[in-house]
């Protein structure tokens, strides 16, 4: 298992010296930025249980309702009366048995979700404090496949180096999320290394949320490929043989 290679982006991210000591107040652990900002001042003697009278009673009301709200809602719906209706089946997702030894320990999977946190707050306070500039010339998030391809593997990108992360706009990110999901599970282009699961970390880290439905799908058809590869791991050592697959741990109910 090779852990290093999917944090090194973590230590070069925390390592930066903008990181430092005037970062200032806590932010939110997500990268969008705030359109529209509520000044205290312009409420007046507003309470939050009458109704609002202008637009930033209005929006501070919804602000503080959404957080009352939890992140997920389910709907209670009876799928029953729908099955006479059902014209399109989904298969079922294939579920792969990982040997033990594979398995992620809780201590471990509470790090990964304590420093990634901690990276993408990291990322945001970058975004929100500094111009961010590129010396690589990007393509547009409309190219060809092969143009993108290109520019990760065969320029002088070859990782996902913090000044080309921050130089990425969410449609390129995402853009580059599902190529990634189709060089690894249609075109076999390429596989899940060291260096793949580095630029996969490095683009999970700059998302910014909420995500597209098209995006959750190209996140659980990385998950799957990523448990397929686990249990290959299994197996190839049952045989006796050797494999140089990193081991790349993705929740899907995350």
């Amino acid at each position: 298992m090779i852990q290093r290679s999917l944090i090194s982006f973590q230590k070069r991210l925390l390592a930066d010296k903008v990181i430092m000591s005037d970062c200032g107040e806590e932010e939110d652990d997500a990268l969008v930025v705030r359109a529209l900002d509520i000044n205290e001042a312009d409420l007046g003697d507003y309470d939050s249980k009458e109704l609002p009278v202008n637009g930033h009673q209005y929006l501070h009301r919804v602000m503080k309702e959404a957080k009352s709200m939890p992140v997920i809602v389910v709907a209670d719906v009876n799928r029953k009366r729908f099955e006479s209706k059902q014209n399109v089946y989904v298969h079922p997702i294939e579920v792969f048995d990982v040997p033990e030894k594979y398995l992620p320990t809780k201590y471990w999977q509470n790090q990964q979700e304590r420093d990634f946190g901690i990276i993408r707050k990291t990322v945001l306070k970058m975004r929100n404090r500094r111009q961010s500039t590129t010396s690589f010339k990007i393509p547009d998030v409309m190219e060809s496949n092969d143009d993108w391809f290109d520019f990760i593997w065969k320029t002088d990108v070859k990782e996902p180096v913090l000044q080309l992360m921050l130089a990425l706009n969410q449609p390129s990110l995402e853009r580059l999320l599902h190529l990634f999901d189709r060089w690894l599970n249609e075109d076999k282009k390429i596989h899940l290394d060291s260096n793949a699961c580095l630029w996969l970390y490095s683009i999970f880290a700059c998302l910014e949320i909420p995500l597209l439905p098209s995006t959750f799908a190209v996140l659980r058809n990385i998950a799957q490929l990523a448990s397929k590869e686990r249990a290959r791991m299994g197996d190839s050592a049952a045989s006796g043989q050797e494999t140089n697959i990193i081991y790349f741990d993705f929740d899907e109910k995350k």
